[in-house]
């Protein structure tokens, strides 16, 4: 989206919780994971931003559990993308290794993020969906 606008300035906000406690899980071991460490989460996030040329923030709040992408345009509309089925159904190929070394150095495991492909598509029974709705919701 952000090579599309062309707009050179455009900045990627993310509010999300910061890592739980995940030692009775086991370490993290794939992609789908999440750091264990906070500051591991926001600096490989932000370091994959750069890499593609955006800038992000990444700010550790409590936030609601359902997942909104807002979308601020700069004649000042609005758009809410809604992906509220969490992002079970967003994933890498099934010919995709999906595997994550999250003790590498954080500049590593951001190119490792930008070559995987995610893909919305459902993966048991049922449908999977994405809403788009103008303005925020």
């Amino acid at each position: 989206m952000f090579a599309q606008s062309g707009n050179a300035s455009a900045a990627l906000f993310i509010e999300t919780q910061p890592p739980r406690f995940a030692g009775s899980r086991g370490a993290p071991w794939q992609i789908g994971h999440d750091w264990q460490d906070g500051v591991d989460q926001r600096t490989v996030i932000e370091q994959l931003g750069k890499q593609r040329e955006i800038r992000v923030s990444v700010l550790h709040k409590d936030v609601p559990h359902g997942r909104f992408l807002d979308i601020e345009f700069a004649d000042g509309r609005t758009a809410t993308i809604v992906l509220d089925q969490g992002f079970g159904a967003w994933g890498p190929p099934r010919s995709v290794v999906v595997r994550h070394d999250f003790n590498a150095d954080h500049a590593t495991q951001a190119k490792r993020l930008a070559s995987v492909n995610a893909v919305l598509q459902r993966r048991r029974v049922g449908k999977t969906y994405v809403v788009a709705s103008p303005g925020k919701l």
